[in-house]
């Protein structure tokens, strides 16, 4: 009989190229890819580091997202129809199954400055059956939905997520728990994600964006004028 609980970590990764339109404004296609990559990349360290996590799965249409997987030692599924997170989760759902996960957790792929030591209680708030939430900043989003067991809800990944996340689990018969994890909370979805972007450690994604700070700023200062 096992003992310990199986709980793995799931990251939604969009194509590259379809990724961070919203930052097209200020950023070329080649750019969007590149920070897409790198911030892949650093979601990827941070939870490489979570020993509580029993495997780490990527799911994405992305050849190369699934080459980084691997590296950081993830597994990772296809995603053939590119449907959003939530078809993501869905796909992974029999993964986990035949992994005979007990719970798992759902990271954006675009928290880059995720930080190990803000998880652990989360995982542990996953022993008996519960749902986890760590709500965006901005538009009421969910930048962490984590289940117990896999499928205790439906994940409903969008604009207003964080309620709709909060009134299935009522509907499931638990209370969602809602942690403060100011790490996951700020995504970079639109420019002024880059414009007011503050480091918390050092990160590929960090790099990037101080190479390109002074366009970030340039956009910034027109806006203003507009």
């Amino acid at each position: 009989m096992r003992q310990q609980r199986s709980i793995w970590a799931v990251v939604p990764v969009k194509s590259f190229a379809r990724a961070k339109v919203r930052l097209a404004a200020l950023l070329e296609s080649h750019e969007r890819e590149q920070l897409a990559r790198a911030m892949l990349e650093d979601v990827l360290a941070g939870l490489s580091k979570v020993e509580q996590l029993s495997g780490i799965l990527v799911v994405s249409a992305e050849a190369e997202a699934q080459e980084i997987a691997r590296a950081h030692g993830a597994r990772a599924i296809d995603d053939p129809f590119e449907n959003g997170p939530n078809e993501a989760v869905r796909l992974a759902l029999p993964f986990l199954r035949d992994m005979q996960a007990d719970a798992m957790i759902v990271v954006p792929s675009d928290v880059p400055q995720i930080e190990p030591d803000e998880l652990p209680p989360i995982i542990a708030r996953l022993q008996t059956p519960s749902v986890a939430l760590v709500a965006a900043a901005r538009d009421r989003g969910t930048n962490l939905l984590a289940c117990s067991p896999i499928d205790l809800i439906a994940p409903c990944f969008g604009p207003s997520s964080f309620g709709k996340h909060a009134n299935a689990t009522r509907r499931a018969g638990v209370e969602a728990s809602v942690f403060a994890c100011p790490s996951l909370t700020r995504d970079i979805d639109q420019p002024q994600d880059i414009t007011h972007f503050s480091a918390r450690h050092r990160t590929k994604t960090g790099a990037l964006l101080a190479r390109w700070s002074e366009k970030a700023q340039m956009f910034d200062e027109a806006a203003l004028t507009e």
